[in-house]
């Protein structure tokens, strides 16, 4: 069965996945981090990561951006989040490399990439 891009907003509440440490993240730049969780918002993808510094960051995406390839990445992939500041001052998400994809196979994970 093939993995879901995403949660639903019913499934992500029926998951139980707990969003307490998460925040936005505040420092531009790359950052490296593995994808924890990922559930469709309204109008926008909402992908929570743990950076390699430990720090837990929620990032949304958004369509016109093909949610920055994210809605296709299978959770545990590792990504580099490229944060920049927008026109206004926003710190968003603009860029995101694929550094390794987890893919299950018989039960066993293999890291690609």
């Amino acid at each position: 069965m093939a993995e879901k891009r995403a949660l639903s907003r019913h499934q992500f509440a029926e998951s139980g996945f707990d969003t307490s440490g998460y925040a936005f993240n505040e420092i531009p730049g790359l950052h490296t981090a593995i994808i924890d969780c990922k559930r469709w918002g309204k109008h926008k993808l909402v992908t929570y990561f743990t950076f390699d510094d430990g720090r837990k960051v929620v990032a949304p995406t958004w369509p016109n951006s093909n949610y920055l390839g994210l809605a296709e990445l299978p959770i545990g992939s590792k990504v580099e989040l490229d944060f920049q500041h927008t026109r206004t001052g926003k710190l968003n998400l603009k860029g995101v490399t694929v550094i390794h994809i987890p893919v299950q196979q018989a039960g066993q994970e293999m890291l690609i990439g």
